[in-house]
C-alpha cells in the first residue's frame, strides 16, 4: 500500500467515525422528551348540565387534588366522574376537559346532557302508541333519560303477558340529541282459556273443569280482568 492510499484509507475511516457520530447524536436527540409540565390542582369546578350534587361530584374528584405531571391525571379524573355519571343511569351525559389556563389551581369540567330528540313506535298491533309510550315514560323528547329507571320500566312493562318492549338508541342529525325506537312484539291482549285438574273430592268428584276469558289491558292502561266458572 503506497503513502497516497494510506491516507486516503485514514481519511475514508475518520470521516465514518464523524458521521456516525452525528447520527447516533441526531438519534439521542429524538427521543429525548419534553420537559412535563408540573401544576398543583386545588379544586374542581364543574359546569353544565351536572346531575350529581355538589356533594357527589366533590367526593369523585376528591382524589385528585394535589400535585399532577403532565395532563393524564386531569383525563383520569374526568373519566372517574363520567363513569360515576354513568353507574348512576346518567349515560346521557358527557365530561369534557375545556381549554383553560393551570396557574390558578381550579381545574373546570364541563357536563354536557344528550336529550332525546324523536321516539318512534315499530311493531305494535294490538296496543296503541299511548299505551307504548306509557310503559317507558322516562322516553321524553327534550330530555335524558336515566337509564336505571327506564331499565326497571322495561322490565315491569315486559311482565304484561301480551307485549314484549325493547328499546333502540341512535344518532340524530341534530347535535346533542338522539333518537329513540321503541320496538314492540304483541299479542292480542284478550284470550280465553281451559284448564282441568284432579284436584276435588269424592263428594264432588275428583275432576274439575274451568273455563274462562281474561282481558289484560283494561281502559289501556295493563289493567287485567278474568272471568271463569269450574264445575266438577
Amino acid at each position: 500500500m503506497d503513502f497516497q492510499a494510506f491516507l486516503l484509507n485514514r481519511f475514508l475511516f475518520g470521516f465514518l467515525l464523524v458521521f456516525a457520530g452525528f447520527v447516533l447524536q441526531s438519534k439521542v436527540w429524538a427521543v429525548e422528551e419534553p420537559p412535563q409540565i408540573h401544576f398543583v390542582v386545588k379544586k374542581f369546578n364543574v359546569i353544565g348540565d351536572n346531575p350529581l350534587s355538589e356533594g357527589e361530584t366533590d367526593s369523585v374528584l376528591s382524589a385528585f387534588l394535589g400535585d399532577h405531571y403532565g395532563l393524564e391525571g386531569l383525563q383520569a379524573a374526568s373519566d372517574a366522574l363520567e363513569k360515576t355519571l354513568v353507574d348512576k343511569g346518567f349515560s346521557f351525559y358527557r365530561v369534557t376537559f375545556i381549554p383553560q389556563e393551570l396557574q390558578n389551581g381550579v381545574i373546570t369540567f364541563s357536563v354536557s346532557e344528550f336529550d332525546i330528540g324523536k321516539v318512534t313506535v315499530e311493531g305494535n298491533k294490538h296496543f296503541n302508541d299511548a299505551n307504548i309510550r306509557r310503559s317507558v315514560p322516562q322516553l321524553k323528547a327534550g330530555s335524558a333519560p336515566n337509564t336505571r329507571e327506564l331499565s326497571r320500566s322495561l322490565h315491569l312493562a315486559n311482565a304484561q303477558p301480551s307485549k314484549k318492549l325493547s328499546v333502540k338508541f341512535a344518532g340524530s342529525e341534530v347535535n346533542d340529541e338522539v333518537n329513540a325506537t321503541i320496538k314492540v312484539v304483541d299479542q292480542s291482549p284478550g284470550f280465553f282459556f281451559v284448564a282441568l285438574n284432579n284436584t276435588g273430592t269424592d263428594e264432588t268428584g275428583k275432576f274439575r273443569i274451568t273455563g274462562g276469558y281474561q282481558y289484560s289491558n283494561l281502559f289501556n292502561r295493563d289493567h287485567s280482568a278474568t272471568l271463569s266458572y269450574t264445575t266438577s
